[in-house]
């Protein structure tokens, strides 16, 4: 598992969040033949319909509405049809790049905050544009919505608290701690057992190592997480604290992550065919779908974060794990989130993440399983983790030398086994150095690659 690390004690293969270049989104115009109408203040906030409201009021409604079962979704559903969205050629109704402007004025008077919060418009349609339809369905404006709602309750002093978050021990949840998995970017990992006897994972988060962030971070997870159901996404069950920790419990997947299946392959004497990847990498592809089809990014994808759900590697099932954390973190636009090494060009460029990032970040695991370069990490029990081996993007010690090297270094394609052509016709279309060149997820799915699956009992969706 590779660990989370501050810039300052890099471990390249653990990930990060790069507190330079500072993102100046907020003081950037909003760019689309409308100005900036209203005015911030530290105190004050003067929108134009002549009238003031304190930031602090505005902060406020935003936390309301940010919260389950709020009326926001219906706000920004309204919203939506008074712009008059249009037909997409798959049929469903979206906003073309022409009726932004206009959804965001509307948004901006709603909500009372200001213009400038929703930067350049060109970037916000292709960062939610996560279809790549050439238009935002609703889901889409409201993901939108929602991400810069945050950031404004974040620039603005917001501090989460735990107040609803339920109060319990593990008792009382019925849960008995059994062992340690693991030491996570996150927290402890630990295995659990239920009054029925079934096994959880459980994660742990000691509240003397949290701060405001960090328990938005966890509320995100739980919220993300506990509402998406696939196959290939992390099963979440339950979310609470006692006095001195906060618990997240998960569905176990016993098999790994995948940094250990070459090794575990070998083990159980499974031969690595173009056919056994293809199954693999569908899997994944599947849940990166899935969560796009629901306009949300992971931002952290590697082989650390793809798990196995059993110890049956001849028939591998994947699932995906930690995305609410990453997609929290991703939001937080002053910092490049990611781990070295998979964060696609374009992030370092604009520090921000679209969508075909997270298809950039899967070419570099696909790639990196199939010629052997797997990053490996050392993790003693006393002192910081040490890197063993790199990933084939990975190196350099500055913010700069990682993004010469993933924007410069050609993929080594050319190592890919050569009876495994279709991946190496395939994994190039992932790993486009333009974002605009890349495929999409759904694309991905669509690749002839995958038209006849086989060799790996995978059940397909």
């Amino acid at each position: 598992m590779q660990p989370q690390m501050q810039y300052a004690a890099v471990a390249q293969g653990g990930s990060m969040r790069l507190a330079q270049p500072q993102y100046q989104q907020m003081a950037q115009p909003f760019v689309g033949g409308v100005g900036s109408s209203m005015l911030m203040t530290n105190q004050t906030f003067v929108g134009g319909q002549n009238h003031t409201i304190s930031v602090q009021g505005v902060v406020e409604k935003i936390t309301m509405l940010l919260q389950h079962g709020s009326p926001l979704k219906g706000q920004v559903s309204e919203i939506f049809e008074q712009v008059g969205p249009v037909i997409s050629p798959t049929g469903d109704p979206h906003l073309e790049l022409s009726q932004l402007t206009s959804f965001v004025e509307k948004v901006s008077q709603t909500h009372n905050v200001p213009l400038s919060l929703f930067g350049n418009v060109k970037h916000d349609f292709q960062r939610f544009d996560f279809d790549g339809d050439g238009g935002l369905e609703e889901h889409e404006c409201y993901r939108m919505v929602k991400t810069f709602l945050k950031l404004y309750r974040k620039n603005n002093g917001h501090r989460a608290d735990d107040a609803n978050i339920p109060q319990k021990t593990c008792e009382e949840a019925g849960l008995t701690l059994t062992k340690t998995l693991g030491h996570g970017a996150f927290g402890t990992v630990k295995l659990a057992e239920d009054d029925n006897g079934e096994e959880k994972c459980v994660k742990v988060f000691k509240k003397t190592d949290m701060n405001g962030s960090g328990i938005d971070e966890l509320k995100e997870e739980f919220a993300i997480m506990h509402e998406t159901h696939n196959k290939h996404l992390a099963k979440t069950f339950e979310f609470f604290q006692d006095s001195t920790t906060y618990y997240i419990v998960n569905e176990p997947y016993y098999g790994g992550d995948l940094t250990g299946i070459i090794k575990k392959c070998d083990d159980q004497e499974i031969e690595l065919t173009e056919e056994y990847w293809k199954g693999i990498f569908y899997q994944a592809f599947q849940g990166l779908a899935f969560l796009h089809d629901k306009a949300l990014m992971h931002c952290d994808l590697k082989e650390d974060n793809m798990m196995l759900r059993t110890t049956d590697l001849s028939k591998p099932k994947i699932v995906i794990i930690d995305f609410g954390l990453a997609q929290h973190a991703a939001e937080h636009k002053q910092q490049v989130c990611g781990t070295p090494g998979y964060i696609p060009p374009e992030v370092f460029k604009s520090q921000m993440w679209f969508p075909k990032g997270d298809v950039f970040s899967v070419g570099v695991m696909m790639l990196q399983l199939v010629i052997g370069e797997v990053p490996e990490i050392y993790e003693p029990e006393n002192g910081p983790a040490q890197q063993l081996k790199f990933g084939i993007f990975q190196g350099g010690t500055t913010p700069q030398e990682m993004q010469q090297k993933v924007t410069t270094m050609v993929a080594p394609v050319d190592r890919i086994p050569y009876e495994m052509d279709g991946l190496r016709e395939f994994i190039p279309k992932c790993l486009e150095k333009k974002r605009a060149n890349r495929i999409n997820a759904k694309q991905a799915l669509a690749d002839p690659i995958f038209a006849k699956m086989g060799g790996c009992g995978c059940t397909l969706m």
